[in-house]
């Protein structure tokens, strides 16, 4: 009697956690179209114009002070987190609401999944790694220490990531994420280190990994699910 609730309970979790994901990415895009100038991401330039962010009020632009002095508009900030709870929530009942279908299309994915080979690596997949990482080492030689360089790592890593963690055969999906997360941190160790010799402030190195990475991921995430869940869907189809 309480494994459905139970369910439930996952299933609202794990629904106001995309939403909180998917308005956190709503907020990382913000920047490009409030900000003044883009080649201020990627150390093209300095101070080219002012930066800005916020979904879906500005809570924040360089230079600007609110209230008594504030830097950040707080006011604002109080509307956009009552909207992110509230779309948490939405999405939570969603995930509620369809928690038996949900399950039900995990468990068939899942159980997919252990029918291949455990661990090994194809001819394919090491061949997709192989390319992958002789490609990027190759940009980043040709690059160099430069704007053309950090602005591949930002618009081009989540992708990096996503097909090394896929070219593996027979991994469940949290040994993937293990993958992703490892990489991550190295590339963003690299990033650190590229934006610190092109004498970017270490937080705006980060700003920039965020406005980039997150809105990548979201999307990244919800393309994996799918294509996770979809041999399990099919088959249903077919029967």
């Amino acid at each position: 009697m309480n494994e459905p609730t139970t369910s439930s309970k996952q299933w609202f979790a794990r629904g106001a956690v995309g939403g909180v994901m998917i308005f956190a990415a709503l907020n990382a895009l913000s920047w490009f179209w409030l900000s003044d100038a883009w080649t201020d991401l990627c150390g093209a330039t300095q101070n080219a114009g002012a930066d800005a962010i916020g979904f879906p009020f500005e809570i924040w632009r360089e230079g600007n002070y609110y209230g008594s002095g504030w830097m950040i508009n707080y006011p604002w900030l109080g509307v956009n987190l009552i909207l992110a709870i509230a779309i948490a929530f939405l999405f939570g009942w969603i995930g509620s609401r369809f928690a038996s279908r949900l399950q039900q299309l995990v468990e068939g994915a899942e159980s997919t999944e252990l029918r291949k080979l455990n661990f090994t690596f194809s001819v394919r997949g090491l061949f997709v790694t192989t390319t992958i990482a002789a490609f990027f080492l190759g940009i980043t030689r040709m690059l160099g220490v430069s704007p053309w360089l950090l602005g591949a790592i930002y618009f081009g890593g989540p992708l990096v990531l996503i097909l090394i963690a896929m070219a593996p055969v027979g991994l469940h999906w949290e040994q993937r994420m293990i993958i992703v997360v490892a990489f991550a941190i190295l590339m963003l160790v690299g990033c650190v280190m590229v934006g610190t010799k092109m004498g970017m402030e270490f937080d705006r190195v980060l700003i920039g990994v965020f406005i980039c990475w997150v809105p990548q991921s979201v999307f990244a995430a919800f393309a994996v699910l799918m294509w996770s869940m979809s041999p399990f869907v099919a088959g249903e189809a077919k029967a």
